[in-house]
């Protein structure tokens, strides 16, 4: 039996989706439910329907009014414990899934991913890290579990007045995901070297002016927020 609830977003690629990201995960064992949230009834798609391990969610007007915090809502359709976030730019090689999910084991409150980002109290740097233990995972993918994802969500309230103005809304939810985990472990997370396959990425949220400008302010704020980080970040030292 599958192990692993999966959430894809499917915004304007749905066809890497479709030919590479879904039938990939449809084959690996620890599959348990792959979840895809539709933001746009353009790229909507009723493909794999009659297979009931795939669950696709059609709120357009919510997607509309709560962005990439989309992702935290789709996992209330999730029933196991470890959940996996997946961006629709990569295909991330089942073995490495499975490797992933043996790490998440020994830790399952952290976030486990494959591509990490350094923050400071008052910087969010853009480049890849090679560390193994990083602040930040994004959502390449990234694997945790539901308690972190209920934490999440507790907490939301708190910094959603931040995540507003910026586009899409809620954008930096992947950083707010690692801080929580943070709050709750006390340590960093974990990036691993996870085997994946580049897809192609038309339209990419990086490319949107003032991204990183955004993400910089909502990495202060959450510092602002929850001072407790800084003496996670001390300790990491």
């Amino acid at each position: 039996m599958g192990k692993i609830t999966f959430v894809l977003l499917n915004y304007k690629r749905p066809d890497n989706l479709i030919k590479h990201i879904i039938p990939s995960l449809l084959k690996n064992e620890l599959t348990h439910k792959i979840i895809v949230s539709h933001a746009l009834r353009e790229t909507c798609f009723d493909t794999y329907v009659h297979d009931d391990r795939l669950l696709q969610l059609k709120n357009f007007e919510n997607q509309k009014r709560v962005g990439m915090y989309c992702r935290f809502l789709a996992t209330e359709k999730a029933n196991t414990e470890c959940i996996a976030f997946q961006d629709d730019d990569f295909v991330v090689n089942n073995a490495s899934i499975k490797f992933c999910y043996e790490q998440w084991l020994e830790d399952k409150h952290s976030i486990h991913g494959v591509t990490g980002r350094v923050i400071t109290e008052t910087t969010y740097i853009p480049e890849n890290t090679p560390s193994a233990h990083v602040p930040v995972i994004l959502p390449h993918f990234a694997m945790t579990s539901s308690l972190t994802i209920k934490k999440v969500m507790e907490l939301a309230p708190i910094v959603a007045p931040y995540v507003q103005d910026c586009k899409p809304i809620w954008n930096g939810e992947d950083i707010f995901l690692s801080v929580v985990a943070m709050l709750h472990t006390k340590k960093f997370n974990r990036r691993h070297n996870l085997k994946l396959q580049e897809l192609p990425h038309p339209a990419a949220i990086c490319e949107i002016e003032g991204h990183y400008d955004h993400r910089t302010y909502l990495v202060t704020k959450l510092f602002e927020l929850f001072p407790e980080l800084k003496q996670i970040f001390e300790r990491q030292k």
